[in-house]
């Protein structure tokens, strides 16, 4: 059976993004050969809300052996293609190297099109420790990075727009966290808001207060330190719930060296 072409994509496309995907696949099959296991769209043309000079078009390839020589043919082939946003991976040691970055690849696996080769996201095994622990990280890491901006900021204008532009980031790692604990989280980030106030208790106002700042097209004056303040706030519940529902991060393995 021969793979399926961009032109049957569950969702339509401009004719220029089709257009750019169709030659990337013709121009990966021919310069890869056999050595492309798997090619695969994600992202906004995948989901559905494909936005013309906004939206990258996501392709996840996966190589048989990823070589700095197929990494060179790749080059070539999207040389043409500035809005073609390629993620990379070997198949070999693919089963870590998905389980390394599980929230994404589940995040994916959610809405995506297989475009030539084998369907390389079926075979994503969730290790529910593992996956505890990517999402804590996430929300750490993010809690980590907002302190700082904020700490530094050169003017508090410009670091509303910075924490506006983080706003999908908040919403993916609360959602991870929920979708963890077996929860079924709605696809608009509007309708989260709820279910994220409730579970971690707190008031998750501040994320649709945050919506709206992305969307406006002039500044909007608002308090800089409040509005950290309601961001922390709602990252610490979130944390602190884990800290609860979850008290062991990863299993205990015996045998660990002190270091």
């Amino acid at each position: 059976m021969s793979d399926p072409a961009p032109s049957l994509l569950p969702f339509p496309l401009p004719a220029d993004a089709l257009g750019a995907l169709d030659r990337c696949v013709v121009g990966l099959k021919r310069s890869l050969h056999d050595n492309l296991y798997s090619l695969a769209l994600y992202g906004s043309a995948a989901r559905g809300n494909f936005t013309p000079g906004v939206s990258d078009i996501n392709v996840l390839i996966i190589l048989e052996q990823s070589t700095p020589e197929a990494h060179q043919a790749i080059a070539e082939v999207l040389h043409e293609a500035p809005n073609i946003e390629p993620l990379v991976m070997g198949r070999r040691g693919l089963e870590r190297s998905l389980q390394c970055f599980l929230p994404k690849f589940l995040s994916i696996r959610r809405n995506y099109h297989i475009l030539a080769g084998a369907d390389a996201l079926q075979e994503v095994q969730v290790n529910q420790d593992v996956y505890r622990f990517l999402c804590e990280q996430s929300a750490r890491n993010l809690r980590l990075r907002l302190k700082r901006a904020f700490i530094k900021r050169e003017n508090d204008e410009r670091w509303v727009r910075l924490l506006a532009g983080r706003t999908p980031a908040l919403f993916s790692s609360l959602s991870d966290i929920l979708r963890c604990a077996g929860m079924d989280v709605p696809s608009s980030f509007e309708a989260r808001v709820p279910l994220i106030s409730q579970t971690f208790s707190t008031d998750a106002a501040v994320l649709s207060e945050l919506l709206r700042l992305k969307a406006a097209s002039q500044p909007v004056k608002v308090s800089a330190t409040e509005l950290h303040g309601r961001v922390h706030a709602l990252l610490n519940a979130a944390i602190e719930w884990m800290e609860a529902t979850w008290p062991q991060l990863l299993p205990c393995q015996t045998g660990q060296k002190k270091i």
